[in-house]
């Protein structure tokens, strides 16, 4: 049930009328963190995933959720 109101907090926590979902960091360099721990940006990955199919789907499931920019090869 989608709320139709918008709550807006002075820490980048958002929820648009009529939408399904919420929005934490309105940028990539808005800070965010779970189960206290220290906010951080997003996070950008590197290196080689190789063939590691549980590593590349793991890492397209983050990214997919806007928790990190997967930059692997």
């Amino acid at each position: 049930m989608p709320i139709n109101e918008t709550v807006t907090t002075n820490k980048g926590f958002d929820n648009p009328a009529n939408l399904d979902g919420w929005t934490m960091g309105q940028t990539a360099t808005d800070p965010i963190s779970f189960y206290g721990a220290t906010p951080v940006a997003k996070q950008t990955v590197t290196g080689s995933a190789g063939a590691n199919t549980a590593l590349i789907n793991l890492l397209a499931a983050l990214e997919a959720l806007g928790l990190i920019v997967d930059s692997s090869t």
